[in-house]
């Protein structure tokens, strides 16, 4: 039988254009955010945060896995509202059972991440977030270099912090 090894795959610039190829010619919003992540996945790779991470999109949201399926931490460059966040987003069928196990440990957590965070601020959605959030001038690209470092830095400690806790949900 014949075995094929795969020496190759696309990379970022690759799918990224498929991506774009697929959707269309991109808005002002869309760029600025396909930008902000793909620089976005690079620091992250760079300073080795992450092994891996997606693809970047032009959306709102770039996700990082925390090590449970349906809880992950959902980045956000919110162009309209001019703010980056950062959500451990609980997107489980046991979601409220899921957040008041974290919010059990509210204290410890927001210790270790010298952050006050925000505790599902959207009570009647099904999904569940805890988050922390930043107003920016996403526009103002010479801005970025702070930003992102503010972005790698929070995924970092949030995936120390938040990544050993979840994997232990039941």
């Amino acid at each position: 039988a014949v075995h094929f090894n795969v020496v190759s795959r696309p990379n970022v610039l690759v799918k990224t254009a498929h991506v774009i190829k697929e959707r269309g010619e991109l808005s002002e919003a869309k760029q600025l955010q396909l930008d902000f992540w793909t620089e976005f996945r690079d620091l992250l790779l760079e300073k080795n945060v992450l092994p891996s991470a997606q693809t970047p999109g032009p959306r709102y949201w770039f996700d990082v896995a925390l090590g449970k399926r349906g809880v992950y931490l959902s980045n956000i460059a919110n162009t309209t509202e001019g703010r980056l966040g950062i959500r451990v987003y609980l997107q489980h069928e046991n979601a409220d059972n899921l957040l008041a196990e974290l919010e059990s440990q509210k204290n410890e957590i927001e210790s270790e991440l010298n952050e006050e965070l925000q505790w599902n601020p959207n009570p009647d959605h099904t999904h569940k977030v805890i988050a922390l959030y930043r107003d920016v001038e996403l526009a103002d690209r010479a801005k970025w270099p702070e930003y992102l470092e503010w972005m790698v830095d929070r995924v970092a400690k949030f995936r120390s912090t938040f990544g050993p806790r979840v994997k232990q949900l039941p």
